[in-house]
């Protein structure tokens, strides 16, 4: 939700940003696709499980699934989600509306933008590709060995690109 934000505040406040880094945002472009019901059917299995978890649960279980990742990362990982999960579920579910029009919203971002997605991502090449021209000035970059979460999974080369990106 991250990117979507993120997308959402540079449309909506071009004069207040200089440049934005976008990581696998989570873009959906049919709100009645498959994709977009799988997406918050999954999102609200796992608010109702992280809501059961203390957050050394959630710790663990991070640490499970990304064994890669710095503990730092997973603890705050596990934090972020645990404090995500007590938020009122009947306003959490209702405020899971996917029908922002990303079209009428790419063109009104009129910073350097830079879109970093990876392979393993939400994301992907074909969809980024066709909507990087929407932007005033946009640049993609692809990440390889990463999931959505492309600075954890592949640090280095997600810093790569950020560094590369800023410098310019």
């Amino acid at each position: 939700m991250g990117g979507q934000i993120a997308t959402l505040i540079a449309a909506s406040h071009p004069e207040l940003i200089s440049k934005i880094i976008l990581e696998d945002p989570a873009y959906i472009f049919n709100n009645k696709s498959f994709k977009a019901r799988f997406l918050v059917m999954i999102f609200k299995f796992m608010i109702k499980r992280n809501r059961k978890k203390t957050e050394e649960k959630l710790r663990k279980s991070s640490k499970r699934m990304n064994p890669k990742w710095d503990d730092m990362d997973n603890d705050t990982w596990a934090a972020g989600q645990k404090e995500y999960s007590l938020n009122d579920p009947i306003t959490t579910f209702e405020n899971l509306k996917i029908s922002v029009d990303w079209h009428e919203t790419f063109p009104k971002i009129n910073s350097p933008t830079l879109i970093i997605i990876s392979t393993k991502g939400i994301l992907r090449e074909k969809d980024a590709n066709s909507i990087i021209s929407e932007f005033g000035d946009a640049k993609l970059a692809i990440v390889q060995k990463a999931g959505h979460n492309i600075r954890r999974d592949n640090f280095e080369a997600f810093m790569a690109q950020v560094k590369s990106f800023l410098e310019v």
